[in-house]
């Protein structure tokens, strides 16, 4: 994470978070939704938020939720890893964070295994 820097960054975390999304390299996947699971860590100081005891202060983990949801509702991505790219791009733009880390888990792909998935860790350009 951010190291060395004046402004705190503290961690908001999303964990389990489930979203319908159309994601697969073969057609089949491209014509129906899959439940995703979303483990998001959002870079954020909460300084303000914990001083002013005000919503307006915090990052709403509720609007964060349904800005995902709506973002991803009509995109179709053949890989997971693509996808984990353009959510890191839009929430890092969104919500103006410093730094975030997503694990993106699709459950059911391989016979043998649980899920797989991805994690990547971004921070946002200067």
């Amino acid at each position: 994470m951010l190291a060395n820097r004046q402004t705190p960054i503290d961690i908001i975390f999303i964990h389990d978070l489930k979203i319908e999304a159309y994601i697969g390299a073969y057609a089949w996947e491209q014509q129906v939704k899959q439940t995703l699971v979303f483990d998001l860590d959002l870079g954020f100081c909460i300084q303000k938020a914990a001083m002013s005891d005000a919503i307006n202060d915090a990052l709403d983990y509720a609007v964060l939720s349904q800005h995902l949801h709506e973002y991803l509702s009509d995109k179709k991505f053949a890989l997971i890893e693509t996808m984990a790219e353009k959510v890191a791009e839009f929430l890092l733009k969104t919500f103006a964070l410093p730094w975030l880390k997503i694990k993106i888990t699709k459950l059911g792909t391989i016979t043998r295994a649980k899920a797989v998935g991805v994690i990547i860790e971004r921070s946002a350009t200067p």
